[in-house]
């Protein structure tokens, strides 16, 4: 055997055995969980802005979109009472043809808004 390789081994031997006993010796205990939360502060942040198709909303996107789709008054909203609304005010758009033009909101609005609120009524529904 090299002397040589036997002062590496012994070398790597020594650093190997100094890790595993630091990472023990160094290991931080468990702390209580009240310790914990007193040192999280979590502060909620609302967006200052919505927009919706490049278009800036005041409020929630939820309560633009329901009464975009005459669903603030509904008791109870499901997707299948969304579907029903959309499609009435899509053939109310199209049957008024020329006159949809100079609407404000267009197809890609409703298409959204019902997107917008299917989804969180699954996600409604998924939470209970």
């Amino acid at each position: 055997m090299n002397p040589i390789n036997i002062l590496i081994g012994i070398y790597g031997l020594y650093k190997l055995i100094s890790l595993l006993t630091e990472s023990k010796i160094e290991k931080e205990l468990p702390r209580p969980y009240s310790e914990i939360k007193e040192k999280q502060s979590y502060r909620l942040v609302h967006p200052k802005y919505n927009y919706t198709n490049g278009v800036l909303i005041k409020g929630s996107l939820r309560n633009y979109y329901s009464e975009l789709l005459d669903l603030q008054n509904q008791k109870v909203v499901n997707p299948d009472l969304i579907y029903e609304h959309f499609h009435q005010l899509t053939f109310e758009l199209e049957s008024t043809g020329i006159a949809a033009l100079n609407q404000n909101n267009n197809i890609d609005d409703y298409i959204a808004a019902k997107e917008y609120m299917v989804d969180v009524c699954n996600y409604l529904g998924s939470r209970n």
